[in-house]
C-alpha cells in the first residue's frame, strides 16, 4: 500500500537528488475540482509531484504533465490528453498500432500522465479501485510497442534518475510558478532554433519522387505547369523545394489518406497561402510561450504545405537560404502548437512515400495512414 506520507517522502528525495528542494507550486490546484471533472481520484504522488516541481524534464527523458499544461485552464486534465486519446482510438479503428490495454474511460483503460522527450508517452493503466495501485506504462507515438511497469510515478522516476549510469541524476526546469525562465526570455525560439536545423536531405528529392509517381501513378494527361512559381515565391518572399513543386505541376492539390496537401491559389482548405495565414493567426491567439513555433515570413518560421482533417499543420522549418536542405516538420493542432515534430534530412517528397506507404522508421514520431493513394482535390 502507498500512503500518502510515504510517497511525499519519496518526492522529497527525489527533489533533493535533482536539486529541486522546495515545492514550487504547491497548492496551485485544485484537485477537488478537477477530480470532480475527471470523475475519478488521481493517485497521490502524481498530485505531490505536480505541486513540487516546475515544468520541466526529468533526466532528459520524461516529462510529467500536470493540468493546465500547456494553455489551458489549470482546473482542465483532459484538456492536454484528449486528442491523444481521440488519436489512439482512430488507430485503433483503423486497424494501426497494438492495443494491450483499453483506451480511458473504456473500465481498465490507459490514460496518459507524462510523455517522452523525444517521443512517447506515459499512461496509468486504470485496473482497481486504488489509484495509488495503478501500473503503469509506456507507448511509442503509434502505439506499436509497450512497456509496461510497476508504479507509482514516483518509484519510476527515482529508479530512472539513480540507475543512469551515463550522468547524475537531473531535472531541468524550463518554467516556475507559470512564468517563463529568464533563459527562455532572453532566447525565446530556443528550441525551434533547435528543432528546425537544416540539412542535408538523406535521400535525394528528385529519387523520391519518382518512387511517389510510381505508387500514385502519373496522372491522366499531360502536366499544365500552370502555376507560376515566381510570382508565387515573390509573394511568399523566398523560394520553395523544387520537389514540392514539381509534386504540384504534376497532381495539384489533394488528399493522402487524412493529409490534405496545399497548393498556392488551392480551393479551400487546399489553398497554401490560407494555410499559412491561418497558421500564423493560431499562434498569435495562444498564450504566450517561448515553446511555441515561429511561422513563415519570421526568420526562420514555419512554411505551411499540410494539414490533416484533426487540424495537424505540417510545413518546412525554413533553416537556412537553400530550400534543398530543408526537413519537414508537424506540428499538433491548437492548443498544443508548443508540441511539434522534425524530420531532418527528410524532403517533401520522401515524407509524402512514408506517409503513404506507412512502412518507414522515418514516421516514428508522426502518424501513418498506410493508404497509398492520391484524391485530388475536388
Amino acid at each position: 500500500m502507498h500512503d500518502r506520507s510515504s510517497l511525499a517522502e519519496k518526492v522529497t528525495r527525489l527533489g533533493w537528488l535533482v536539486g529541486v528542494v522546495e515545492p514550487c507550486r504547491q497548492g496551485r490546484f485544485n484537485w477537488r475540482q478537477i477530480e470532480s471533472s475527471l470523475g475519478f481520484t488521481l493517485p497521490e504522488d502524481y498530485k505531490i509531484l505536480a505541486e513540487h516541481f516546475p515544468r520541466g524534464d526529468f533526466q532528459n527523458s520524461v516529462r510529467l504533465v500536470c493540468p493546465g499544461d500547456p494553455a489551458m485552464p489549470a482546473t482542465e486534465y483532459l484538456g492536454h490528453f484528449a486528442y491523444v486519446l481521440d488519436d489512439m482510438r482512430g488507430l485503433r479503428a483503423g486497424g494501426h498500432g497494438t492495443f494491450p490495454y483499453p483506451i480511458f474511460p473504456e473500465p481498465g483503460g490507459v490514460l496518459p500522465w507524462g510523455r517522452g522527450v523525444d517521443s512517447g508517452f506515459f499512461y496509468w493503466i486504470m485496473k482497481g479501485g486504488d489509484a495509488n495501485e495503478w501500473s503503469l506504462a509506456f507507448s511509442d507515438e503509434r502505439c506499436e510497442t509497450w512497456q509496461e511497469m510497476p508504479g507509482p510515478i514516483v518509484d519510476f522516476l527515482l529508479g530512472l534518475v539513480t540507475g543512469d549510469e551515463r550522468r547524475s541524476p537531473s531535472f531541468e526546469a524550463f518554467e516556475e510558478f507559470g512564468t517563463v525562465s529568464p533563459a527562455m526570455e532572453e532566447h525565446p525560439p530556443q528550441l525551434w532554433e533547435l528543432m528546425r536545423a537544416a540539412g542535408p536531405i538523406d535521400e535525394p528529392a528528385e529519387e523520391a519522387l519518382r518512387e511517389v509517381c510510381a505508387l500514385f501513378g502519373l496522372p491522366p494527361g499531360l502536366p499544365t505547369g500552370a502555376m507560376d512559381w515566381w510570382e508565387v515565391e515573390r509573394r511568399l518572399g523566398r523560394a520553395l523545394p523544387a520537389d514540392y513543386k514539381a509534386f504540384i505541376d504534376l497532381y495539384g492539390p489533394g488528399t493522402v489518406g487524412d493529409l490534405r496537401i496545399a497548393a498556392p491559389g488551392g480551393e479551400g482548405p487546399f489553398d497554401l497561402f490560407a494555410l499559412l495565414d491561418r497558421a500564423r493567426i493560431q499562434v498569435s491567439q495562444l498564450p504566450a510561450n517561448p515553446l511555441l513555433p515561429v511561422v513563415h515570413p519570421a526568420t526562420g518560421g514555419l512554411l505551411t504545405w499540410g494539414e490533416t482533417e484533426g487540424g495537424r499543420i505540417y510545413g518546412w522549418p525554413t533553416a537556412g537560404a537553400d530550400p534543398a536542405t530543408w526537413g519537414t516538420c508537424h506540428v499538433e493542432a491548437p492548443p498544443h502548437m508548443d508540441m511539434y515534430t522534425s524530420l531532418h534530412g527528410v524532403s517533401f517528397t520522401a515524407f509524402l512515400l512514408a506517409y503513404a506507404t506507412g512502412d518507414s522508421p522515418l514516421l516514428a514520431d508522426g502518424p501513418r495512414t498506410g493508404e497509398g493513394a492520391f484524391t485530388p482535390a475536388g
